[in-house]
């Protein structure tokens, strides 16, 4: 999927689905549908539905065949989902071992270095993954731009996002571009870029952001403090919260909140 969009990860999402009722066995359709399964949640799929089905379509491609690379990194990524890091970090170390080579999997490694507690190495990751491949597809720079941020390179994170094309960008590039404008204290392209992402999802808030599936505590906090520094609503409402198990809260939306 180099360019997607709602609709092309649909279309995508039947494809895989029907390759595999012709042929169950094809671990790398099994691969393909965790991946769409996973994108369409950047496009309004409802997470709740649709993790389950990545992580069980990830799963089931290891089963097939342990020795595939790209089915332990997905896997890996879809486990970090549920907050097991230790188990996701096993997964996409042993994806780097079976394919130290690949450039998506490094992006992979990269995008998610920071959650399992190394930001350095995720941009070491992100610059060799490009170096690999320049021409890397769309749906792969996350993990570039969020490892970037969170290793404070934020002009390489916000080059990554400026290259996507408007179509492509999903709420969390417009929430990191202008997180990263604030975080290099220019205000004024922060407040800027953070109406265009108001425009874009207005129910974006700082909380609610930084209580999206896949981050740390760490990340958590850098993140619902860059966003409120960018001039996003700090609180989040009840209904974006109610699916979060242990929630992470800012202390003044937390005490707006108390009886």
């Amino acid at each position: 999927m180099i360019r997607p969009s709602k609709e092309r990860v649909d279309e995508a999402i039947a494809f895989f689905k029907q390759s595999l009722v012709e042929d169950p066995t094809l671990a790398r359709a099994w691969v393909d549908l965790a991946w769409a399964y996973d994108i369409s949640t950047w496009y309004g799929a409802d997470y709740a539905i649709t993790h389950p089905l990545a992580l069980d379509a990830a799963r089931r491609a290891v089963e097939i065949d342990p020795m595939d690379a790209g089915a332990h990194a997905a896997l890996g990524v879809q486990i970090g989902y549920d907050g097991d890091f230790e188990r996701g970090k096993a997964e996409l170390e042993t994806a780097l071992r079976l394919n130290p080579g690949s450039a998506d999997i490094l992006a992979l490694a990269a995008g998610w270095s920071s959650t399992f507690g190394d930001p350095a190495r995720g941009s070491e990751l992100a610059d060799q993954a490009i170096r690999i491949n320049p021409n890397y597809p769309v749906s792969v720079t996350v993990n570039f731009y969020m490892a970037y941020f969170m290793a404070g390179r934020h002009e390489d994170s916000l080059r990554i996002i400026d290259q996507q094309r408007l179509e492509n960008r999903t709420s969390l590039s417009w929430g990191i571009r202008a997180s990263n404008y604030a975080a290099l204290g220019q205000m004024e392209r922060a407040k800027a870029a953070t109406r265009e992402a108001l425009e874009q999802h207005p129910d974006l808030t700082a909380e609610g952001f930084a209580n999206e599936p896949g981050f740390n505590e760490t990340e958590r906090r850098k993140l619902a403090e860059a966003m409120r520094k960018a001039g996003f609503p700090p609180c989040a409402t009840s209904e974006q919260l109610k699916a979060v198990e242990r929630p992470f809260r800012i202390s003044e939306c937390s005490t707006a909140s108390s009886p």
